[in-house]
């Protein structure tokens, strides 16, 4: 059996609803290099074995306890024979040109280590079907910290690596945690060679109730409290020339959960959570957060206060 030039992981959980499109979107590559699909049942219950069956010979099928989809797509990763990993969402799916848009890209750009794609949002509602034969554009730096000018966050879908320089990363963190794309982009910020797809869409995301609730909050925190343990312990690449970019980053997670856990009414959690990103949010210069996080924190606790008192 040769060699493939992509590995497609594709971590799934529950999903035998979606699951389908998203394997028959990847199967139905058009002018694609050789590949091979491989999916991580994530301890399913419902009909993903038996939807899984049909797609014997033609997807790699590997099962686990259920520990989240980033545990699930290491799983994949270490079976993975490709040059280049890509990963799809078994809520997502691809259009007929994806593999055949990052082949081109990689070898124009003579195999750079990281390839983001672009992506197009849509919903259960509509099933989106942009114009084929759109031109290739894209924009090329020598990494992605380089990148980081015109700043802007990275999800799992869209992200191509090429392979050992995923192995040498540490693939994804082995816990269960949301962020686990963010701290892999993280980690990736010095690999050299990295590509941006501006045009054409090769993903199209599903957004979804399930989708944006999935995790919760927890998750969404302890994703954070990782980011902000990782490079307060210096095992983030780039040293001080990278510094700042990765006080952006890691701003952006915190800010968000932060702000997160006051809506939530947990604030007590969220002023610890500011106060462990603090130094990312002066490094990245968010003086207005950092000003307005505290009032808003004292403000929910006196609107609490009182909202108690009412009741009593």
């Amino acid at each position: 059996m040769s060699k493939p030039f992509f590995s497609v992981v594709v971590a799934t959980y529950n999903r035998a609803h979606v699951l389908r499109r998203a394997l028959d979107s990847a199967l139905a590559q058009e002018g694609a290099p050789n590949f091979e699909i491989l999916v991580t049942d994530d301890g399913s219950t419902d009909e993903t074995t038996e939807l899984l069956k049909t797609y014997e010979g033609r997807v790699v099928v590997l099962r686990q306890s259920n520990a989240g989809p980033a545990i699930a797509r290491n799983l994949a990763i270490e079976r993975a024979r490709g040059d280049y990993v890509c990963f799809l969402d078994s809520d997502d799916y691809w259009f007929p040109w994806t593999l055949a848009v990052y082949r081109d890209v990689i070898e124009k750009h003579r195999h750079p280590a990281f390839v983001v794609a672009a992506m197009l949002e849509t919903d259960e509602s509509r099933s989106e079907n942009p114009e084929a034969g759109q031109e290739i554009s894209t924009l090329q730096s020598d990494c992605y910290f380089e990148h980081l000018g015109p700043f802007f966050m990275i999800g799992c879908p869209v992200m191509v690596v090429k392979h050992r320089v995923l192995e040498e990363a540490g693939c994804f963190p082995a816990k269960r945690m949301n962020c686990e794309d963010s701290d892999l982009c993280i980690r990736l910020g010095t690999a050299p060679g990295f590509v941006r797809i501006f045009t054409p869409p090769t993903v199209a995301y599903v957004r979804h109730e399930e989708s944006l609730s999935l995790s919760g909050l927890d998750h969404i925190v302890t994703g954070v409290q990782h980011i902000i343990a990782e490079e307060d312990g210096g095992r983030y690449p780039g040293g001080e020339q990278w510094a700042k970019q990765r006080a952006m980053l890691v701003s952006t997670h915190a800010r968000s959960a932060s702000v997160g856990l006051l809506k939530a009414g947990r604030i007590r959690d969220g002023l610890r959570l500011y106060r462990a990103g603090f130094r990312h949010h002066w490094c990245a210069r968010r003086w207005k957060f950092l000003i307005a996080f505290p009032l808003m924190a004292l403000t929910r606790s006196m609107g609490s206060g009182k909202n108690t008192c009412s009741q009593s």
